[in-house]
């Protein structure tokens, strides 16, 4: 019987914080793509007075869309034409992000049953569990045994969160070094003579992959994000495509040359390396601590068999 209310307090402490996590991924999901939708709508409200809606870009390539929005405002001031472009180029990433998040929030299936209950029921078993204990044995180690179960089970829960979210870090990395190379191999914007695909669109592909990436490495990293330095990369890899595209128009504009876009991916990757690397430090203390409360476990378990 010991043994059954272990288990079932196992079990409901297990559905207890996946209930939790999932329904902070949703929560986090739900409110960027609130953001992003309500950021989408101004953009397009203030295109439109340019004739610069969201079917201005239709078959056009990035540098397309460059030439287009300088050229045909060349009575603007420069300041005025970065903004425009700046404008428009986080609205054609937003619809995309807009995209994404929405197939997330769908896809976010929340476990079935109710926290409260969930909570309920796990008290109930903890006090019929300490009142078995108390009814049969005099052993305090047996007493012990409770607070034990539920430190495991948190800790065994914390160990998973950490490596969903250093596995979704990995992939937003992945995209930054990719698009670092489509940066690096760049020379002049446009299409080259003689080849087909304009490599400027591929630029604007993995950016916003990466800043979709990065966004669901931040919403899922939660309370790893330890200490002042973590916090300063924490806000580092915060907003990526706003301020990529922002040093993506400083090179067009000022040199034509990718550099500034180039340097900021670098620096972000380095952020983000550092996050991963305390969220790696993090996992292994976890794991430390986990294999240590269960041979205290083990070790209570057979001071009770003993007696």
């Amino acid at each position: 019987m010991f043994h059954h209310y272990q288990q079932k307090i196992s079990e409901t402490r297990i559905e207890i914080r996946r209930y939790n996590y999932q329904k902070k991924i949703y929560d986090n999901c739900s409110e960027a793509l609130k953001n992003e939708r309500s950021v989408f709508r101004k953009a397009e409200t203030r295109l439109k007075k340019y004739e610069l809606g969201a079917s201005m870009a239709k078959n056009l390539t990035l540098y397309q869309v460059f030439l287009n929005i300088l050229e045909e405002n060349q009575h603007l001031k420069n300041k005025s034409r970065r903004e425009l472009l700046l404008t428009k180029l986080n609205q054609m990433a937003g619809s995309r992000v807009i995209d994404y998040l929405t197939k997330r929030v769908f896809m976010q299936v929340l476990p079935s049953g109710n926290i409260r209950s969930m909570e309920r029921e796990e008290l109930k078993v903890k006090k019929e569990m300490e009142k078995y204990i108390e009814d049969r044995s005099e052993n305090t180690n047996a007493q012990m045994l409770i607070p034990f179960t539920f430190k495991i089970e948190n800790l065994k829960a914390d160990l998973e969160e950490a490596v969903s979210a250093h596995e979704t870090g990995e992939k937003a990395r992945t995209e930054l070094i990719v698009l670092q190379r489509v940066l690096r191999d760049i020379q002049y914007w446009g299409t080259d003579a003689g080849e087909e695909s304009d490599t400027s669109d591929d630029v604007f592909n993995h950016s916003v992959r990466a800043h979709m990436m990065l966004c669901s490495f931040k919403n899922e990293l939660g309370e790893f994000s330890e200490g002042r330095d973590l916090n300063l990369h924490l806000e580092a890899i915060t907003d990526f495509k706003n301020s990529f595209f922002n040093n993506l128009i400083a090179d067009w504009l000022e040199e034509k040359k990718i550099k500034l876009a180039l340097f900021y991916v670098r620096k972000t990757q380095n952020s983000l390396e550092a996050l991963l690397q305390g969220l790696k430090t993090k996992m292994i203390r976890i794991e430390s601590e986990l294999s240590i409360t269960e041979m205290e476990q083990s070790a209570i378990l057979g001071k009770i068999c003993q007696d």
